[in-house]
């Protein structure tokens, strides 16, 4: 009977870390905004926490829109809010890059983003595949407003599932 006990238990606690239930007691999913642009072309690799207007400017023109008319910077209200990002150069037409959640630990921030793209077997497999990847550049970037928090920032990447 212990051992049918134990066992339902460790099944349950791998059923809610699968599902993204893996949280730590105090920890917190903060509710995100993401800020959708088709962002500009930066090969930079940057981790961007924002908490004033200044370095808001200097994210923006880091990665700003590549658009005509030029997008206008949206205003962040920093009493309130912050800007969490990522810039991870470019790359091809078949990958992208996005921030899945931001978690509030007791001691930090925890951004959580994925890389979406095939994978190297698919991308070095003499079969042939059932994508096609169109020639294009790609940034790879990512902003999310989320409340403000006085907290260290992480930025992890978490594994893409399989499609």
């Amino acid at each position: 009977m212990r051992s049918a006990v134990r066992l339902g238990v460790v099944s349950v606690a791998m059923l809610l870390a699968a599902c993204g239930g893996s949280e730590e007691p105090g920890d917190a999913v903060l509710e995100l905004r993401r800020l959708d642009f088709s962002w500009g072309y930066n090969e930079a690799i940057k981790d961007y926490v924002v908490r004033d207007a200044s370095a808001w400017e200097t994210a923006w023109r880091e990665n700003e829109p590549l658009v005509r008319p030029p997008e206008e910077r949206p205003t962040i209200d920093f009493e309130r809010d912050q800007v969490l990002g990522l810039a991870r150069g470019v790359s091809g037409g078949c990958n992208g890059m996005g921030i899945e959640r931001v978690v509030e630990e007791p001691r930090r921030l925890r951004v959580e983003y994925k890389y979406h793209g095939p994978s190297l077997s698919e991308m070095s497999s003499s079969q042939p595949t059932l994508f096609i990847c169109p020639t294009v550049v790609v940034p790879l970037a990512d902003f999310v407003v989320v409340p403000a928090v006085d907290k260290p920032v992480v930025f992890v990447r978490v594994p893409s599932s399989a499609p």
